[in-house]
């Protein structure tokens, strides 16, 4: 972990040496920015290939994980029966798969990258920044648990987090309001939908229970 945070920590300090942040304002592609800067165009063309790999490799995960939440979903009756059916060959979620598939396809047809972008980047800092609450919540729940493993640092860790996530939402909310609104918009209306299926399951659990009875 805490190569991870070096590593991070001084890839931004190479962009800001080597593009004033008057340059970077505005900009999605600072590692071009900062590699043109320091090494030319030719190299800027390059870090862009290195970008692409890795987008690809973050796109493995999310393929990886995100059917398999719509999966996990239709088993527990929160979402259409189909999605959380299995390959007979391939065993895996197919019908999950095809429907993120064709819901990442709406997507691009949609928008661009950056726009895209500005719409979920609140979302996930207000997930990223519950989910640094929730250890607190936890640990005051279960206080009474073993802990196997120990958090470095506790609670300024987590409470840093969750203030450093806190203040880019705030910059975010400032700079793209219409964006950040947007997108927590979207995700809010997953609210309801949730209660929806959860209405219904109940229902259809009611039905089942008084024909057993």
């Amino acid at each position: 972990m805490g190569v991870v945070i070096l590593l991070y920590v001084g890839i931004n300090a190479v962009f800001v040496f080597a593009a004033p942040l008057s340059e970077m304002s505005g900009v999605m592609e600072v590692a071009d920015l900062a590699a043109a800067n320091l090494f030319g165009s030719f190299a800027s063309r390059g870090v862009s290939f290195l970008v692409a790999l890795s987008i690809l490799g973050a796109l493995n995960s999310l393929i990886l994980i995100g059917p398999r939440i719509y999966y996990a979903m239709a088993q527990d009756g929160l979402f259409f029966q189909r999605v959380g059916s299995i390959h007979p060959r391939f065993k895996t979620p197919a019908a999950s798969i095809l429907l993120q598939s064709l819901w990442a396809t709406v997507l691009i047809l949609t928008g661009t990258f950056g726009q895209l972008l500005n719409y979920v980047t609140f979302v996930i800092l207000l997930f990223s920044c519950l989910t640094g609450a929730a250890v607190f919540v936890i640990r005051h729940r279960f206080s009474e648990r073993d802990r196997p493993f120990s958090m470095w640092g506790y609670p300024w860790i987590p409470l840093l987090f969750i203030g450093i996530s806190l203040w880019i939402m705030g910059n975010v909310l400032v700079t793209k309001p219409l964006e950040a609104l947007a997108g927590l918009g979207f995700v809010s209306l997953g609210i309801p939908v949730y209660f929806y299926w959860r209405r219904k399951l109940k229902g259809e659990n009611y039905v089942q229970n008084r024909s057993a009875s």
